[in-house]
Formats: structure tokens, C-alpha cells, sequence
């Protein structure tokens, strides 16, 4: 494989750990809280920004007594005001790993916009590599 195979190889390749992890799992994690998801009551603690996104900071307490600290993922959205309360949803098998708020769940997830984005980027990266194996190959010049 020639150097410029390998070029093409990888910008096919290294786009796809970042769509699995800024599209996929989001999306993914949406449905298994619509899924299994048990809803408590907690407080926003605060918001905080950064890069003019915000991240959304809150306490609950989860049925089984246990308190759990969540902060949202950067927005451009708050999702409370601090000192509020707010309902959140948790999945009882993992509630410090496993948890959204109800209006975070109520809203279009942002994860479409970038897989949908990345999406079209990687088929922009597909026909490149296709033209490279078909000039590697000779067909085209």
C-alpha cells in the first residue's frame, strides 16, 4: 500500500472513535434512560460556563438513599437555575453514570446535529478514498 493509501485509509478511519463518542452514545443513553430510567427530585446546584457553552450542576438522591452528584455535558442550554429543584432520570444500575435531566431529555439532543455533521464529513472521507484506489489502481489519472 503507497503512502498516499494510507492517508486515505486514515482520514477514514480516525473521524469514527469521535462520531461513536460525541453522536452515538449520547443518542444511546437517551434511550436506555427512556428505557429504564427512574425519575427523582434534586437541586441545580449551579451553572457554569465555558467556551460560551454551559454545564449545569446538580444533587439527588437516588431511591435506594444514595447521593449522587451529576453535571451535564457543555450545552448551549442551561438545563436549571441554581437553588431550583429539577427533575432528574438515572438508571438504578448506574445512577452515578447513567443520568440526565428531564429537560435535557424534553430537548432535541445536540448529538444529532454533530452525527449527522460527522456523517456527511465521513462520506466526503469514503469518496476520497475511493478516488485514491481507483488513481492507485490506475483506472482514473
Amino acid at each position: 500500500m503507497t503512502s498516499l493509501m494510507w492517508v486515505a485509509v486514515v482520514w477514514v478511519v480516525v473521524p469514527l472513535p469521535f462520531m461513536v463518542w460525541f453522536g452515538v452514545y449520547p443518542l444511546w443513553l437517551r434511550r436506555r434512560l427512556a428505557r429504564v430510567g427512574v425519575e427523582a427530585v434534586g437541586e441545580c446546584r449551579n451553572v457554569t460556563t465555558s467556551e460560551n457553552r454551559r454545564s449545569t450542576s446538580f444533587v439527588f438522591t437516588t431511591a435506594a438513599g444514595e447521593k449522587v452528584y451529576y453535571r451535564s455535558p457543555l450545552s448551549w442550554r442551561s438545563w436549571g437555575t441554581p437553588g431550583r429543584e429539577a427533575v432528574l432520570v438515572y438508571d438504578p444500575g448506574f445512577p452515578r453514570r447513567f443520568v440526565r435531566s428531564r429537560s435535557e431529555l424534553g430537548s432535541r439532543p445536540e448529538a444529532w446535529t454533530i452525527l449527522w455533521w460527522m456523517l456527511g464529513m465521513e462520506v466526503v472521507m469514503v469518496l476520497g478514498f475511493v478516488l485514491v484506489a481507483l488513481y492507485e489502481a490506475g483506472t482514473i489519472r
